[in-house]
């Protein structure tokens, strides 16, 4: 009994000391990798920012040169930050850059499913298993079919991308001995049912093997028509098709389904945009197709379905003089060649130049509201005049001031709890001005708009 009890304790001081050596040696990851106190400070006021803006600048540390343990927990955070963000995925707006529907929509990547999948692309770095563990754990949200009036569609091309990387460098050797990557890319085929998904997937199966490009094929026929959804992929959907020939893949079985998925949407209801672009993808299948194209029964819409809004900027009386004005100050429209035509600093400190200022900032002030369609409309477009303005004004006391006014104007269009894409796209081509990024705004009364001028110093000077 007493040697017994020697035993044990003898087992016991090994584990403990084997325990101790363990936290020793985990501790000096931790402390022997210094942690910059700046940075330190920094991700303590980030935390406290709205959970998009948070998760963003978050990843941003992470994605720097900090400790791989480091990395990691800040990988964590904006992983589970990232889930009370308001916009739920990325979606695509109208291609027209001076539009609502464009400035609107999340391309700037501020959504719950962008913010996941670039945390899912850092852990790979470091933890495979964990990685693909949370891309199984981030679900596609609903892709119900839209209505040719829907604004914006989704768009899940970093998410699939994602995938791709996740099935390749992802998961343990143990669980790619049971075949885990290929149940999870059997599963994403499983899950197909909406245009959006199409395309993306399609383009990381394609790279991978026959069997799983079979599978693909024959699930286009589980997918429900939405011409609003589909037509943002008929100029490269065929790319499919291509890639799978030069990859020498067997694309009998990947015809056959992309015919019936085609012939769904072709002749079914057509948004107005998309009618002329579906008449000429189907004469380019029907030569990849051969005898297995489509008919002209199959290429011929039901009816057309209308359209969506397409709300353009610069459109009122008074946003079109405001332009007007701007044009001038940037070059007071004369016909000389190139670059000579802009005014040069010197020329803007005249008076010429500077009372013309004065009467664009007047007709700013007296710009209201409701000479606009929408809220969102009228802030853009004043933002966008007054920081352009502001760029253009001689350095010094004056140009200060104009910054300040752009800056004022800005921090009174943010909306707390909102979606901020339209704010955070303006807030971004303001960051470009180093003046005012490491003046102006780092001394603004907007949390955010501080937090992204520090963020954009810190970055810069490393």
């Amino acid at each position: 009994m007493q040697n017994s009890s020697k035993m044990v304790s003898w087992w016991m001081a090994l584990r403990a000391s084997v325990c101790f050596g363990w936290l020793v040696a985990f501790g000096f990851v931790l402390v022997g990798a210094e942690r910059p106190k700046e940075l330190v400070a920094f991700a303590d006021r980030v935390r406290a920012l709205p959970p998009e803006f948070g998760a963003d600048l978050l990843l941003g540390m992470a994605e720097g040169k900090v400790d791989p343990v480091w990395r990691r927990e800040l990988t964590e955070e904006a992983f589970r930050l990232a889930l009370r963000a308001p916009d739920i995925q990325p979606t695509l707006g109208g291609s027209h850059t001076d539009s609502r529907s464009y400035v609107t929509s999340s391309r700037h990547r501020l959504d719950i499913l962008s913010l996941r999948m670039r945390a899912v692309r850092l852990m790979l770095r470091d933890d495979p298993e964990r990685a693909a563990a949370m891309f199984a754990e981030t679900r596609l949200p609903g892709l119900p079919a839209l209505e040719c009036n829907a604004t914006h569609v989704p768009d899940l091309e970093d998410y699939y991308t994602t995938l791709g990387m996740v099935f390749a460098k992802g998961f343990s050797a143990r669980q790619r001995e049971r075949g885990e990557p290929r149940h999870m890319m059997n599963a994403a085929i499983a899950a197909l049912h909406s245009p959006a998904q199409v395309e993306p997937l399609g383009k990381v199966l394609v790279a991978l093997d026959q069997e799983l490009l079979d599978a693909f094929a024959g699930a286009l026929a589980r997918v429900a028509p939405s011409d609003r959804v589909f037509g943002r992929h008929t100029r490269s959907l065929l790319g499919i098709v291509y890639e799978s020939r030069r990859q020498g893949r067997d694309v009998k079985a990947l015809l056959q389904g992309m015919q019936g998925y085609l012939a769904a949407h072709l002749s079914g209801p057509r948004c107005t945009p998309y009618l002329k672009d579906g008449a000429e993808m189907g004469k380019e299948f029907n030569l990849l197709a051969g005898e297995a194209g489509l008919t002209p029964e199959q290429m011929r819409p039901a009816r057309d379905a209308g359209a969506w809004e397409a709300v353009s900027f610069w459109e009122s009386e008074r946003s079109k003089q405001v332009l007007e004005d701007l044009r001038w100050l940037n070059h007071g429209n004369r016909d000389l060649p190139g670059e000579t035509r802009y005014w040069t600093v010197e020329e803007r400190k005249s008076q010429e130049w500077t009372g013309r200022y004065g009467d664009l900032l007047q007709r700013i002030e007296g710009w209201r509201e409701s000479e606009e369609k929408a809220a969102v409309d009228f802030r853009w477009m004043q933002s966008h005049v007054l920081g352009l303005a502001a760029r253009l004004v001689p350095p010094g006391a004056a140009r200060d001031v104009a910054m300040r006014r752009w800056l004022t104007n800005f921090e009174q269009w943010y909306e707390p709890g909102a979606s901020q894409n339209a704010w955070f796209g303006a807030l971004q081509l303001m960051l470009r001005e180093k003046e005012l990024v490491s003046g102006e705004m780092r001394r603004s009364r907007n949390a955010v708009v501080v937090a992204y001028a520090e963020w954009a110093v810190m970055a810069g000077g490393k």
